[in-house]
Formats: C-alpha cells, structure tokens, sequence
C-alpha cells in the first residue's frame, strides 16, 4: 500500500507558519471566514488534477517545449524505449505549477507561497516504450492493421494506434499513461474532477453566451462553467448502490430531478406540465443542482469534487441528507473535499464515522442493519475514520497568523469551529432569560 501523497505549505494566503495536509478520501476544511480554507481545498483539488491527468498535457507540453514526442517506431520501426522522464521534472514541474494554479484561481497574478507535494513511492524514472504488431480489426483474422503500442512502464496497459497516425499523436498518450500509472499507484479510482465553486448557483442560472464569455474569463468560476459543460455531455453510467444515493436526492433534497435539454439545465418536479428552467428554481436547487447530476448520470465515484459550502441554503435537516449523499460517494471510492461553515452537517458526518465504528463493534450484519433503520441511517453511507481528513483552521493572535490543524476523527469530528460560539451564545440566553424574568 503506497504512502501518502502530502501538501506541504507555507506562507500560503492568511497561513503563514509552515502547515502539512496529507491527502484522504474525504477531506474537510471548517474555520471561520478568511482562515484560508477555499485556499488550502483548491490546492488538494489541484493535487487531484495532476492524479487525473488534467494538469499532465501541460506538463509534456513545457518539458518538449510545445513539440510532439517523435515515436522512432513510427518512421523507422524500431522497437523499445523511446521517451523518459525523471520524477524530479515532475515533482518540481507540480510545485511550480501549484503555485500559477492558485495564482490562476484566485485571479491574483501577485500570489506567492512556499508549496512542495510529496508523491512517494514514485519510480525514479518514466520509462515509455513502443512495440509494433498487427491487430485483428474484427471476427475475421484475415482483416489485421499494423499497430503501434505506446506503453509505460509500470502501467499493465498500453495504448494502441494506427502506425500512420503516430508521428502526429502529440503528448496526449503520454500524459493518459503518467495518469494511469499515477491513480494505479494512489489506488485513485476517479479519472476527472468537478469544482463546485461558492455561490455556483447564479453562475446556473447564466444563459449559455453568458457561459461562453465567462469560460474565457479564467479564475475559479471559469473552470467550474467547464467542468459544467463536461458534466452535461457525459453518457450516464448505472450503479446500483450509487442510485440509491441518487434516490435520496430526489426524493428529499430536490423533491424532483435535474434534466438537461438543448445544454440548459431543467428543473423535474413531476408535478408540472413540463419541467421548470433552473432560474425559477429555489436557490437551494440551483446550488445542489450541478452535484445532483453528477449523482443522477452515476458518475459520482468516478470523479474527485471539491465541493465548496455543501449546506449553502439548505434547511438542516436536507444538509445532514447531504452528508449522507457524501458519505455513500466515499464509500463508494469517490474523493471529496469540503468546506463549511455547518454545525448540523459535520455533526452528521462524525454520525457516520461512529456509525462505521459501530459496524466493526457489532461483526453482526443484521444487528447493524436493524440499528440503522430504526434510528434513519443508511448502512451504505458509513464512513471509514482512516478515510477522513479533517483540519480546523484558527486564527493565532500571538503568531498573527492561521493555523491549520490536524483533527483527530478517530471517534467524529471535534468541534472546534463551534464550540465557543456555542457556550458564548448560550451563556448570554440564559443571562437574558433571567434578566427577562425579572418583568
């Protein structure tokens, strides 16, 4: 089992004092406003940019400084190796480009911070190799191609191509097969991300010209509005325990579903002639509405989401829904980053990290099963504590600075952000109520 990928940063935003972030399938990010946790959550998501390979092509692109990579087999046909990189071009390329990203993201072309992501366990070298052969084209082995095969080492698959095609196949092969090696290795079973950016719900409602100048604007709003136009095209997949997720969206959270027609976004109440566009519908649709897709097309463990204040103008009752949702994705091999400002939802989510504990302290299926029906919970959406990461970013007078810190979610997850908010409040009601009594 590999070891793992960590986020080492300092004098990143608001966060001055050196910080480490070691990545989890689920990672939480709570604090109070201004502590940096959008900051430190783009950064994990880059992270799982570089894994899924949508960082790669720029990668190639700056070490063959924008020239394909010539595949001798392709002109001569020789065989063997015919490209190499070393992992400390990558691993320097990554910190380098983590920083342009933020820089990007943020649309502050001045942000500047120490970042250094430590993949371990990688080989020293990326080794590509090319083999020719001929390929049976269909049932008859009389109809065969000569084929080029682009392989890397420690990848078991390669990638095949006509050979008159491969002196034009550009640095694409290359970064699908560094992706491939990499989410083998991290034992990552998404292959693309979703950002879900803070109040993504007026971006929902913007008509499709609105879209197209915004995608060209750049910043975080800019990727989200592709990432949107991806996730409508996608063909939807089938799961069964994924649709019982989906089901609980519709069916509690937005009391209907999500349609796409001519690329607009439609909302399904089923009680209606027709299905509603999405600008008549409650800002609480609008914001769950790009997730509810992604759930509703069965992608959800597919890909890696940062999902950005998951409560926003949910009722408490439908955040602990989400939570729920999110912890069925988890289980299901999808990785998830938040951040949040609720109370109610992350008093859900230890509920389900108790819940798995519970599961292992019972090692009776029934009598677990039983349990979660007669107090509403879903076995399916347990959540594993070694599957969590959860940091709590406080402000440090002393060093002025924020500090992250690391949560122990051994037994749930502490509850730092809200506890002293908490007695505060209820120490000052209760002086009240006695004041009042006083009348």
């Amino acid at each position: 089992m590999p070891k793992d990928i960590t986020i080492h940063i300092e004098n990143f935003g608001p966060i001055r004092e050196p910080a480490q972030i070691t990545l989890r399938p689920f990672m939480i990010f709570s604090g109070v406003s201004g502590t940096g946790k959008s900051y430190v959550a783009m950064l994990v998501h880059f992270v799982y940019r570089v894994l899924c390979g949508e960082e790669l092509i720029s990668f190639f692109t700056e070490i063959t400084g924008g020239k394909s990579i010539l595949i001798p087999g392709a002109i001569t046909g020789d065989n063997g190796k015919v490209y190499s990189v070393g992992k400390y071009d990558f691993s320097e390329w990554v910190d380098r480009r983590a920083v342009s990203y933020m820089q990007e993201m943020l649309g502050n072309q001045e942000f500047s911070a120490k970042i250094h992501i430590e993949f371990p366990d990688l080989k020293d070298t990326f080794e590509y190799n090319y083999r020719e052969g001929r390929l049976s084209m269909g049932d008859d082995n009389n109809d065969q191609q000569q084929m080029g095969f682009l392989s890397l080492s420690g990848v078991e698959d390669s990638l095949k191509f006509p050979v008159e095609i491969l002196s034009d196949v550009g640095v694409i092969p290359f970064s699908l097969l560094l992706s491939r090696y990499l989410r083998d290795l991290y034992e990552l079973q998404p292959s693309m991300t979703l950002f879900l950016p803070p109040s993504r719900g007026a971006l929902i409602s913007l008509p499709d010209d609105a879209r197209g100048i915004l995608s060209k604007s750049g910043g975080m709003y800019q990727e989200f509005v592709t990432d949107m136009q991806e996730l409508k095209r996608l063909r939807p997949r089938r799961d069964e325990k994924v649709s019982e997720a989906c089901h609980i969206v519709q069916e509690d959270v937005l009391k209907g579903s999500i349609d796409v027609v001519d690329n607009e976004l439609y909302y399904n109440t089923g009680s209606l002639p027709t299905p509603l566009p999405i600008t008549a519908a409650a800002s609480s649709i609008k914001e769950v509405a790009p997730f509810a897709l992604l759930m509703q097309k069965g992608w959800l463990p597919y890909v890696s989401t940062l999902f950005e204040e998951p409560e926003s103008h949910l009722h408490p009752h439908l955040q602990m829904k989400v939570a729920d949702i999110l912890g069925f994705a988890v289980a299901e091999g999808a990785r998830i980053q938040i951040t949040t400002h609720s109370d109610y939802l992350l008093r859900r989510i230890s509920d389900l990290i108790r819940l798995s504990l519970l599961a292992d302290q019972y090692n009776d299926k029934e009598k677990f099963i039983d349990f979660c029906r007669k107090y509403s919970f879903y076995p399916e959406a347990a959540i594993k504590p070694e599957d969590v990461a959860a940091y709590f970013h406080a402000y440090d007078k002393v060093a002025a600075s924020v500090i992250v810190k690391r949560q122990d979610v051994s037994r749930g997850i502490p509850f730092d952000t809200f506890e002293g908010v908490v007695e505060n409040e209820m120490r000052n009601s209760f002086i009240l109520m006695d004041e009042t009594d006083v009348f």
